[in-house]
């Protein structure tokens, strides 16, 4: 694909409009997660979803319990709390070479995707750093996790966080990985794709082509109604979906 739908599904970070959207609002799902340590693990420390690095909550209270453990009040925006499901993972990151603060990573290994979702108001054990590496190193090994719809599953998660940001520039760096893949998708995948996700990207192109239009901008236009275009034949169900 060109250079301006090179730049839609890999790369959706909007982390400052995400700490413009209120994260304490009563859609939120709230979490109580138990780790063995927290050091360096603050109020209001980020919670990130490990592929992509999106912001997608942030940490509201960590406290002693009596058994020793540490328990961390945490919150995912409303918008990504469909992530959250059974076999999540969470463990405390502390950047070693930088002055980053301590944040706290979410991530789940392909074969848990399609788990049910966790409620609010759930308690979980958080991982160590050493069980969250050799689990993510067995996952990417696994022959499940090698196959085409292993991948194509994690690449759809990651797409529904993408596509709840607002950084049109990275939505579009991301496109050009998800378009050599979708030709692979079952016919399942391309229907959830064609629900869930290719309208946000329709409205997005759309809305920056009436902002280029302000501008007379006539042939970055042309490129993005030409990308979104092809995005939408290569969802043809008809055109080498596997069964």
């Amino acid at each position: 694909m060109k250079q301006p739908v090179k730049i839609i599904l890999m790369g959706f970070i909007a982390s400052a409009l995400l700490l413009s959207c209120g994260y304490f609002s009563g859609s939120d799902l709230k979490l109580r997660i138990l780790f063995d340590e927290t050091k360096q693990l603050q109020v209001g420390a980020k919670v990130d979803y490990a592929h992509c690095d999106q912001t997608v909550g942030r940490v509201k209270n960590v406290s002693l319990c009596e058994n020793g453990k540490t328990a961390v009040d945490l919150i995912i925006f409303s918008q990504f709390k469909g992530l959250v499901r059974s076999g999540v993972m969470f463990v405390v990151d502390y950047p070693l070479f930088s002055k980053e603060p301590a944040r706290i990573l979410m991530d789940i290994l392909s074969k848990d995707i399609d788990n049910p979702q966790i409620k609010s108001g759930a308690t979980l054990n958080g991982v160590t750093w050493i069980f969250y590496k050799m689990a993510v190193a067995a996952d990417e090994i696994s022959p499940v996790a090698d196959s085409v719809f292993e991948l194509s599953k994690t690449l759809l998660n990651e797409l529904e966080v993408f596509v709840k940001s607002d950084d049109f520039d990275r939505l579009l760096e991301a496109l050009e990985k998800q378009a050599k893949i979708i030709s692979g998708y079952t016919i399942e995948q391309k229907r959830r794709f064609e629900r869930d996700i290719l309208p946000e990207i329709e409205k997005k192109i759309i809305n920056h082509c009436n902002r280029l239009k302000t501008i007379y901008n006539q042939e970055e236009i042309k490129k993005l109604e030409k990308e979104l275009n092809e995005l939408k034949h290569s969802l043809d169900i008809n055109t080498s979906a596997k069964q």
